[in-house]
């Protein structure tokens, strides 16, 4: 008897078929990731999820990017990405794909609890160059969002040429200010405070800011790519002090050569800072504000190792007045901070955020301080057109 498979592949064309062509039955069937099993499904969207984009390794690659520095508080150095696909959502395009998928898509987002990446370069430690490494998916509750610092380029006090934007970049950020930190660490802040209006988008419209919170941000200093830029490591508080302060000018000879910041220089310097603003004092209550209503804690590293963390959660309940809110006229500052940390733990209950209920006399402790303070002071009438009594 004759092969039959023999003879449909001899004679194509008397069957009506191309030559070499299987026939309909044992035709593969085309890839369907609605057809196969719902465990492996969920795998691979969660490797979907979790997918990061590459970040920029090179001073070329950052020159070829769209990027604009007029966007954000401190505008002159921090360089935003303008390009829209730079924001997408990881989840974004199965969201968009059918009913199904954004279903389940959905599920394996609240079954998790998935992290934020932003990688932000230091420019020739004058500049930020922030990339979103990872965004599971736009939301305003945001679980764990990790920030990867790391130095790329040596610094100059007096540059020649600037590697990106222009003369705005001139700024110089590490000239301690009058009663306040140095520019740098409002670049931090502004990166922060950006995010926690906005949450990662593209350019913004001031106007129509949002509350973003976030359960666990991490700060990561790691090493520059060269690390023989590095100064010797510090061994003494005094060495500690002095690469501190690296980039100062006057500090150093300018015969000696340029080296870069060691991130746990930067690192402890910041956690220092950060600390500043939770205290609340006379100038930085108004900013350590939004740290408490939509930050859980803060841990900050130096190449994956915990230096130090915040559980700010505690810190409110034990904050104490001492003479905060310096932009309120005194007699008003102790109802400001009452206030300020009632309202704090509301948003942080109603976030989901974690909340320590404080002492039971902490309201009268607070006014007892506020008494102490101003004894003595008088208030200003502008009718009577004199001091009175309070």
């Amino acid at each position: 008897m004759p092969n039959i498979s023999a003879i449909l592949c001899c004679y194509p064309s008397f069957f009506g078929r191309k030559k070499h062509e299987r026939p309909e039955s044992i035709k593969p069937q085309r890839p369907n990731l609605l057809a196969i099993p719902r465990e492996l499904r969920d795998q691979i969207l969660t490797y979907v999820l979790v997918a990061r984009r590459q970040p920029p390794t090179t001073l070329s690659e950052i020159r070829q990017q769209d990027r604009d520095f007029r966007d954000g508080r401190l505008e002159k150095n921090i360089y935003y990405s303008r390009n829209p696909a730079d924001y997408k959502s990881n989840s974004l395009p199965a969201l968009l794909t059918c009913r199904q998928l954004h279903s389940e898509i959905l599920e394996i987002l609240n079954r998790f609890s998935f992290g934020y990446e932003l990688d932000v370069k230091f420019l020739n430690e004058r500049y930020f160059v922030p990339t979103w490494v990872l965004i599971p998916i736009i939301s305003k509750n945001i679980p764990h969002l990790r920030a990867v610092f790391q130095s790329m380029g040596t610094y100059e006090r007096q540059p020649e040429e600037f590697p990106i934007g222009n003369e705005y970049g001139q700024m110089d950020i590490w000239r301690q200010g009058c009663g306040g930190p140095p520019l740098y660490v409002w670049m931090f802040y502004d990166l922060l405070e950006r995010f926690l209006n906005f949450g990662p988008v593209g350019p913004v419209d001031p106007d129509k800011s949002e509350v973003v919170t976030i359960n666990c941000l991490e700060l990561d200093f790691v090493d520059p790519e060269d690390t023989s830029l590095l100064p010797p490591e510090p061994l003494t508080e005094h060495e500690r002090s002095r690469s501190l302060h690296l980039h100062v000018y006057g500090s150093w000879s300018r015969d000696e050569p340029m080296k870069m910041l060691r991130p746990e220089s930067l690192a402890r310097n910041l956690a220092g800072q950060i600390n500043g603003l939770l205290n609340m004092g006379y100038h930085s209550a108004s900013y350590g504000t939004m740290l408490y209503e939509r930050i859980g804690r803060i841990v900050v590293k130096v190449n994956g190792d915990v230096l130090g963390e915040f559980d700010i959660g505690q810190m409110l309940a034990d904050l104490k007045f001492n003479d905060d809110f310096g932009n309120y006229a005194w007699n008003h500052r102790v109802s400001q901070w009452v206030y300020f940390k009632q309202s704090a733990m509301k948003m942080r209950r109603d976030r989901g955020l974690r909340v320590v209920e404080p002492s039971e006399n902490c309201w009268e402790e607070a006014q007892a301080t506020a008494d102490r303070l101003y004894a003595g002071r008088k208030v200003w009438d502008p009718i009577a057109n004199t001091y009175m009594d309070d």
